[in-house]
């Protein structure tokens, strides 16, 4: 049994109180991964599920943007998603968008007032308690756990399952140590793609399976290590340099980069150049 915390919360107070909590309720390992959107929290969601297999355990993951309007209710809705095997997962709505290119096509809706209210009935909390955790500003520390922890006894109180609608747009998702830059496109989304489509995306890069196989200093395309079983996202890469500082590139910036006066630039997604 593990916990995986994926989480925009991602100062050390927060972290630091959201994996003690999870430790000491469910006695097992906990793991952080601290994002800063539902970019990066979609991509790191699909590669700790890859990283756990078929484990028992639970990946917990909330981004709640404070500058998002979410039609009165307390932060984004939370999901179970629908896993064959392997961890259960319970996110955030916005961080939906990269499971159908894995292969995770439905989820199932969470109502925290009626999961709370099923706890009030089962004397875990009492009505004083539900009323500070329904509406509670750190729904990750005071509910998800809680949840998690009865869940053999309560479960989860939704609706029947829901399909999960994909992102349309490729975007940048993470950005590594390195400077390589993971993207949403997957080995999959290229095959069959006439040479100007695939140019709309990537521009003129060569392809190369692996990073080693890149020339020194050059800017390419190389099959990444993220993904789930055997769908990898493409990264692209400056062999001994970043390419993230090459093309000026960050987190959920489109993709469409095209060679001008031989310096690689961004274009708008939209552009396509012979």
């Amino acid at each position: 049994m593990f916990v995986t915390i994926i989480n925009d919360c991602s100062d050390a107070n927060a972290l630091g109180r959201l994996s003690t909590r999870a430790a000491a309720w469910l006695n097992c390992p906990v793991t952080t991964m601290p994002v800063v959107n539902e970019y990066e929290a979609a991509g790191c969601l699909i590669d700790a599920l890859d990283a756990a297999g078929n484990a028992p355990g639970w990946i917990l993951c909330n981004v709640a943007p404070r500058n998002e309007q979410t039609s009165g209710t307390n932060g984004p809705p939370f999901v179970q998603v629908e896993c064959k095997d392997g961890p259960f997962v319970v996110t955030t709505v916005n961080t939906l968008g990269l499971l159908p290119k894995v292969g995770i096509r439905s989820c199932y809706p969470i109502d925290v007032a009626r999961t709370l209210q099923q706890l009030v009935y089962a004397q875990v909390i009492d009505d004083h308690e539900r009323l500070q955790i329904e509406s509670s500003q750190f729904r990750s520390f005071d509910f998800l756990p809680l949840l998690v922890a009865e869940f053999e006894s309560v479960g989860f109180h939704g609706g029947p399952p829901q399909e999960i609608e994909p992102w349309t747009e490729e975007v940048v998702w993470y950005v590594d140590c390195f400077g390589n830059l993971k993207t949403t496109l997957t080995t999959e989304d290229v095959v069959g793609l006439s040479d100007r489509r695939y140019r709309q995306y990537l521009g003129h890069l060569p392809v190369y399976p692996r990073l080693c196989d890149v020339p020194e200093g050059e800017l390419a395309v190389v099959i990444g290590s993220s993904g789930l079983a055997n769908t990898r996202f493409l990264e692209i890469v400056v062999k001994g340099g970043s390419a993230a500082a090459r093309l000026g590139l960050k987190v959920g910036d489109l993709l469409a980069v095209h060679e001008a006066g031989g310096e690689y630039a961004r274009v708008g997604a939209n552009q396509v150049h012979e």
